[in-house]
């Protein structure tokens, strides 16, 4: 098992990055730090690392591509396949858009002649309305009680419809869906035909809003979700292909959960054969739990091993190959990580596996 992994790691490891599709334009000068590639198939997910000054990029398979450059006044770009293309620059009070696909029936547009579907200035209200039955809302001011409130030590709120509740509560300068705030925490809980949220931290413009240079994106399908959201200086970023489905993602009554520290990093990946980081059947649960040193633990694959990752610093990253789950840091030391089956699953695994199955 251990000569596998280190076949297929450094196997990933020959592999030059792939060219990029015809129609997406080069790739904006990045910064100095690392960059990461990620080839995704054709029902694949891509998926975004992000440190303090990471830089990503992913390249998707048939029909989709993106870019992800960010820094510690991220840019990010979103080019989309054969009838989408989305860009995002994001700075200090970046603005972010919602963007939909080929059968999307969702837009918010803003900026010079956009119509303000997410409007942040102090007092305002927005609203996005999405999917076939699912309906999201970001209202925010000064110090509203609105579903979703910020501010120093604000509580967000997000109920949805039919079965999914999403609730976000943040901390002193939080962020919301996945948190990267100082202590913050962020859960998200999503039924079956749940609601995505967007919010934003202390400096933040709204999320799901576009403007002249800016834009962000959150898909989704017509039982999908997405997550987008960013903390004070980074961003995080979902997209999603004609033929793929969305970073956080579930079935019809699955739930997932998202939960992120200082400088941890959380990934959702699917692959057409593969059960990525986050991603569970018809009734699964899933969660990834990280603190400012957390191991979190995650069930990939249909084996449904385990994958103790390593503890993250400011510059280590992990990624997953969608098919052969080959997990790859940028410290050879932690080239290898501990796979055991579900007997061998490291103690903390109890705590989250219970709390799925109490969601459940």
């Amino acid at each position: 098992m251990f000569l596998f992994h280190l076949r297929l790691i450094w196997g990933h490891k020959q592999r030059s990055p792939p060219p990029q599709k015809q129609g997406a334009p080069r790739a904006e000068q990045m910064h100095s730090g690392s960059h990461h590639w990620v080839e995704r198939g054709e029902r694949s997910q891509c998926r975004v690392e992000r440190g303090e000054r990471s830089q990503c990029r992913v390249e998707s398979g048939e029909r989709s591509q993106c870019r992800v450059e960010r820094g510690e006044r991220s840019q990010c770009r979103v080019e989309r396949g054969e009838r989408s293309q989305c860009r995002v620059e994001c700075g200090e009070r970046s603005q972010c858009r919602v963007e939909r696909g080929e059968r999307s029936q969702c837009r918010v547009e803003r900026g010079e002649r956009s119509q303000c579907r997410v409007e942040s200035v102090e007092r305002n209200q927005c609203r996005v309305e999405r999917g076939e039955r699912s309906q999201c809302r970001v209202e925010r001011g000064e110090r509203s009680q609105c579903r979703v409130e910020r501010g120093e030590r604000s509580q967000c709120r997000v109920e949805s419809v039919e079965r999914s509740q999403c609730r976000v509560e943040s901390g002193e300068r939080s962020q919301c869906r996945v948190e990267s705030g100082e202590r913050s925490q962020c859960r998200v809980e999503c039924g079956e035909r749940s609601q995505c949220r967007v919010e934003r931290g202390e400096r933040s413009q709204c999320r799901v809003e576009r403007g002249e240079r800016s834009q962000c994106r959150v898909e989704r399908g017509e039982r999908s979700q997405c997550r987008v959201e960013r903390g004070e200086r980074n961003q995080c970023r979902v997209e999603c292909g004609e033929r793929s489905q969305c970073r956080v993602e579930r079935g019809e009554r699955n739930q997932c959960r998202v939960e992120r520290g200082e400088r941890s990093q959380c990934r959702v990946e699917r692959g057409e054969r593969s059960q990525c980081r986050v991603e569970r059947g018809e009734r699964n649960q899933c969660r990834v739990e990280r603190g400012e040193r957390s191991h979190p633990l995650v069930e990939c694959g249909e084996s449904h091993r385990r994958w103790a990752l390593v503890e993250r610093g400011e510059k280590q990253q992990r990624k997953t190959s969608e098919s052969s789950f080959t997990i790859r840091t940028f410290s050879q030391q932690n080239l290898m990580q501990r796979c055991s089956d579900d007997s061998g699953a490291p103690t903390n695994s109890s705590h989250a596996h219970s709390k799925d199955s109490q969601l459940g």
